[in-house]
């Protein structure tokens, strides 16, 4: 695990659970998700709702490598396009999976989940670990496609989640987990679930060093010379650039799509 200094956090898992709509384009409706993919009660599932019986969510488990977590979403992804495919030609409907940070007035989240060791350097007697003083910090390295997509959502926002089990690093280190409500849902395509996925795990990595952000190119460059990262890290600066520079949001009449095809090409 290499050397860990009184200011590092250890990085441990990421997961998530990103959210999207099914959508019939001949009907121009909504089609909530629990008549596709279960209720609420469905916790255990790989796919569900959660709370809003409108919006499905995906749960793909837990991992230290990013491209394991996205193997999982593209495995669920595939039985999805499978469902929607044998049911279109079943109906009329038309029904696509959208994925976008808002559609119809409906808010899809990229919940984003974190477990990492944190040292006693980070906990304070009267306030306990400073968890919102981390995950501003990890917040500054999403700022930059949190302004290209989630126009209109209010702020990134967290909730603390039980600590992570196990043995920690190195004595007196304490487990963590919090879980990112926002960004809105990075689910349409593998390299921005990437993007998000891959620039949670580098902050953890490099706490306490931030990335610049005054241009796109200054950030790209500082996610570049980032003292640590893994092996599943090594091309995330060049898609965090592809995706800045090439990927934009859909709209009312023309949603954005989750992108199967691309999807797919995560697991051949």
């Amino acid at each position: 695990m290499g050397a860990v200094s009184d200011t590092s956090l250890v990085f441990r898992k990421v997961g998530a659970d990103p959210e999207a709509l099914f959508y019939s384009r001949s009907e121009k409706i909504i089609v909530p998700a629990y008549q596709l993919c279960g209720g609420s009660s469905a916790y255990n599932s790989w796919i569900g709702t959660d709370g809003h019986s409108i919006t499905a969510e995906l749960r793909p488990k837990p991992n230290r490598n990013v491209l394991m977590v996205l193997a999982d979403l593209a495995n669920a992804l595939g039985i999805v396009k499978q469902t929607l495919d044998n049911l279109n030609q079943r109906s009329q409907l038309d029904l696509v999976m959208v994925a976008q940070p808002i559609f119809r007035s409906e808010y899809l989240g990229g919940h984003v989940h974190l477990s990492y060791w944190y040292p006693p350097t980070l906990h304070d007697s009267n306030l306990g670990h400073r968890f919102a003083s981390v995950y501003e910090y990890i917040r500054m390295f999403l700022v930059p496609l949190h302004n290209q997509f989630d126009l209109d959502r209010s702020d990134f926002s967290w909730r603390l989640q039980p600590s992570p089990k196990g043995r920690s690093p190195r004595m007196g280190f304490k487990g963590a987990r919090i879980e990112f409500r926002k960004p809105g849902t990075w689910l349409r395509s593998p390299a921005l679930a990437y993007a998000y996925l891959g620039l949670s795990k580098l902050a953890i990595l490099n706490f306490p060093e931030l990335p610049k952000t005054e241009t796109r190119q200054a950030y790209v460059n500082s996610l570049q010379t980032m003292k640590k990262t893994t092996s599943d890290l090594r091309t995330l600066p060049s898609v965090v650039d592809h995706v800045l520079r090439n990927f934009a949001l859909g709209d009312e009449e023309y949603p954005t799509l989750v992108d199967f095809a691309a999807w797919k090409k995560v697991i051949e």
